[in-house]
This record gives C-alpha cells, sequence and structure tokens, in this order.
C-alpha cells in the first residue's frame, strides 16, 4: 500500500542519496547519476499509479491538514515527475558544455549537483499539487527556486549566467516579499490560512468590497488634475463603500 505522501518523501531521499554519493564517488563518470535519477523517478512515477487514498484534510491531524492526495494532485505529480525525468535526459547531452564552464579536474567532476538538484524541484513542485495551505505553498514555492538559482548560474566561468542567476535572485526576492505580503493579508481578511468554506466566503466578500473601492479610485485618478469635484468623487467613493462594508 503506498500512500501519497511517501512519493515526496522517495524524491526527497533519491536527491540526497544522489549528492552524498557524489561527494564519496570519485573515480565514478557522473552521468551516472542522472540514469541513476531518471530510473528512481521512473519508480515513483509508476508508484503513482497506486496510490491509495488519504484522509480528507478536515480529519487530518498535525502536519497532514496542510496536505491533499485528489486525483487532480496526483496528475500533477505525475506531470512533475515526468517533465523532470525528460529534463534529466536532455542534461546529459548538455553536460559537456556546462562541464566546459565549470572548474574541474576531472571530465564531468562537477556534475554531481547538476544532477541532483532538478530532482529537489520536482519534490517541490509536488508538494506544491498537494498544498491547500498558503504557508505549504510558500514553503514548496521556495524548494523549487532555491534550486532554479543554482542551476540558472551553474556554469559559473561564463558571466552572463553570473549576471542571470543574480537578477534571477533580486526579482524572486521582490517578488517573494510580495506573495508574503498577500498572504498575510488573506489571513487578517479570513482569519485563517486554510481553505475552508468560512474563510474563503470572509476572504471574498472583504476582496470584493476592497477591490470596488480601488477601482473606483484607479477610475477618478486621471481627472485629479483638471477636475477638482472628482477629488470629492473620490472621497465619496470610499466613504460609501467604507458604510457598505458595515
Amino acid at each position: 500500500m503506498i500512500t501519497a505522501p511517501e512519493l515526496e518523501i522517495a524524491v526527497l531521499v533519491l536527491g540526497m542519496v544522489i549528492l552524498m554519493a557524489e561527494a564519496f564517488a570519485a573515480k565514478i563518470d557522473k552521468r551516472f547519476f542522472a540514469f541513476a535519477g531518471i530510473a528512481g523517478l521512473a519508480v515513483v512515477l509508476i508508484a503513482t499509479f497506486f496510490v491509495t487514498p488519504t484522509v480528507p484534510p478536515d480529519q487530518a491531524t498535525g502536519f497532514w491538514n496542510f496536505y491533499t492526495a485528489d486525483p487532480l494532485s496526483i496528475l500533477f505529480k505525475q506531470f512533475a515527475l515526468l517533465t523532470t525525468i525528460l529534463v534529466l535526459i536532455m542534461m546529459i547531452d548538455y553536460a559537456p558544455v556546462v562541464e566546459s564552464s565549470v572548474a574541474g579536474s576531472k571530465i564531468y567532476s562537477s556534475l554531481g549537483e547538476f544532477f541532483a538538484l532538478p530532482i529537489f524541484t520536482c519534490a517541490g513542485l509536488m508538494y506544491m499539487a498537494s498544498a491547500i495551505d498558503f504557508v505549504f505553498i510558500f514553503i514548496s514555492l521556495e524548494l523549487v527556486t532555491i534550486s532554479f538559482y543554482v542551476l540558472v548560474s551553474f556554469t559559473r566561468r561564463n558571466p552572463t549566467t553570473l549576471e542571470a542567476g543574480v537578477k534571477y535572485l533580486v526579482l524572486s526576492a521582490l517578488s517573494t516579499a510580495f506573495l508574503v505580503y498577500g498572504i498575510t493579508s488573506a489571513q487578517r481578511s479570513s482569519g485563517w490560512y486554510l481553505s475552508s468554506s468560512r474563510s474563503v466566503s470572509r476572504l471574498r466578500l472583504c476582496r470584493f468590497k476592497s477591490g470596488c473601492r480601488m477601482f473606483i479610485k484607479a477610475l477618478l485618478r486621471p481627472l485629479l488634475p483638471i477636475f477638482p469635484l472628482a477629488r470629492r468623487l473620490r472621497v465619496l467613493s470610499c466613504y460609501c463603500v467604507s458604510c457598505a462594508h458595515f
């Protein structure tokens, strides 16, 4: 009997085993770890067709009330596994290009991490497919993007990739700040991070009223330099929407 959480755990263990084996296997061709990753992910992909139903999130306790394993999430897990396998296959052919831009005394000596990082990205995508909580979504997304930071700037002898890695890091930090702000705003409006029906209804009501207020302000903004009356209308619209809130 296979449960859905065991799929992500297997992928994470596979990535950590490849990293540890790469550190102590100096004489092995590093492309072997790519084939090992492909085989391991293929086994996990086959296991997704034999997943048993899990406890509903409303009845789960502890960590697993953030997690769901409905058929749609299983479908996206299979998609993430399949695409990661294809990526690893393409990375084998791309390995000589990467090796030419990475310092190393032996052929393919620095490519163990190159083949392990997409596996951690796959684990983050699989967790994100089952996440029903804002905090869990954020953690899964960070697991994906941290691997991307390294992969983008992996060819450290190439100044272009180093620049791309720094820019990606800065833009991701900015977008992360907006994401965290949105999560805290949603929590403040709904009172909780989970997707319960009561929280969602409260969140929709608050966001609708706030959206109406912002929409009216945006419509009246171009008229402010021309018509002084527009400023009064803007204040009046805020007052009307605020009264409707109560």
